[in-house]
């Protein structure tokens, strides 16, 4: 949780049979977080809990800004009337203000220059983002996430082409192995090593290359082994710049900055140790399928305007396998228009 932000805490109780447990109190110390060293917790749909009478007492609780960042445990003590006593903790990770998720591996970014840094954005423009025409769908539309992070952090849109690059002091080159004209270029001329991921399943390398094609001077290079590897390490990119995979669903808040650097070097990611991960979407009737039908979903369903989100949630989870709703209150996947 970050620091200056809410969090909903919550200890269920089972009460205690014989004799039958009546009075039941909740006290947590928050003082770790900078709240009270004896908080009451309630199951009065009061303070954050969200059924009375459920045995889950709550409480919804702001972390100081001040807090210390990293794991802490907050003790919590559980009472009944009958003079029973027990004890838990509640696990909580608190980070850094203006940093709100733990972005995934990358080369190192900054709002600093340093020695051998490229800037992706600095002085009021930003690198150009550049992938061939003839690589996988999913490249482009990652390509074209990246352009919408950088200008979510930045301010700034950059420029975005399939074309051959233009002359520029900076730029970001991604493809696929095998499949991207650029890439394989790269490949060709020795300017890139892809010995770690070539033949893998989803991985990539990050790379920063001086004098990568003619009148480009360095470039942030994003290879994949795959069509995914390549939109992974893309992702991992929007990650490292502070654009968090659930952006969008979460409502994550990205921090801006004027400029950024990205730290000289190479950066290889090794293949997922889980070949195949994804979302199951499962009771979709009280949620996910009114909320497409009523305010969200042109086809008025959950349909392709609801997957292209759930998708892109994918991709930046690094993510590849979806269990699609299919209650019976659902159009079955694969019968709706677009899909």
């Amino acid at each position: 949780v970050p620091a200056s932000q809410p969090a909903l805490l919550t200890v269920e109780v089972t009460p205690a049979a014989n004799p039958p447990s009546t009075g039941i109190a909740v006290v947590a110390n928050l003082a770790p977080i900078g709240g009270s060293a004896s908080q009451t917790f309630y199951d009065d749909g009061t303070h954050g809990d969200v059924l009375t009478g459920d045995h889950i007492f709550s409480f919804s609780a702001t972390v100081a800004s001040n807090a210390v960042p990293g794991s802490v445990n907050l003790n919590v003590s559980v009472s009944d009337a009958q003079g029973r006593l027990a004890g838990a903790s509640i696990p909580l990770t608190v980070v850094a203000s203006g940093v709100p998720f733990f972005a995934a591996p990358f080369l190192p970014l900054s709002e600093t220059a340093a020695a051998g840094s490229l800037p992706l954005a600095a002085g009021g423009q930003t690198a150009p983002i550049y992938y061939s025409g003839n690589d996988a769908t999913v490249v482009g539309i990652a390509a074209s996430a990246l352009r919408d992070d950088m200008q979510r952090v930045t301010g700034l849109t950059p420029l975005l082409s399939s074309n051959a690059p233009a002359a520029t002091s900076n730029a970001m080159f991604i493809g696929t192995i095998g499949r991207s004209a650029l890439i394989d270029g790269l490949i060709a001329a020795g300017k890139i090593n892809v010995s770690s991921i070539q033949g893998r399943w989803e991985s990539y390398i990050a790379t920063v290359v001086t004098n990568p094609v003619a009148g480009v001077g360095r470039a942030l290079v994003i290879a994949g082994s795959d069509r995914r590897g390549t939109a992974f390490g893309v992702f991992g990119l929007s990650e490292a710049i502070g654009v968090s995979p659930w952006h969008w669903f979460g409502d994550v808040p990205v921090t801006q900055r004027a400029t950024l650097y990205v730290g000289n070097g190479t950066y290889s990611e090794p293949s997922p140790g889980v070949k195949y991960r994804g979302i199951f979407l499962n009771d979709e009737d009280w949620g996910l399928n009114p909320w497409s039908e009523q305010t969200f979903d042109p086809s008025g369903q959950v349909g392709p305007t609801t997957y292209a989100r759930i998708f892109e949630l994918l991709l930046r989870l690094h993510a590849n396998y979806i269990w699609p709703a299919m209650l019976d209150v659902t159009k079955a996947f694969y019968t709706v228009s677009g899909n």
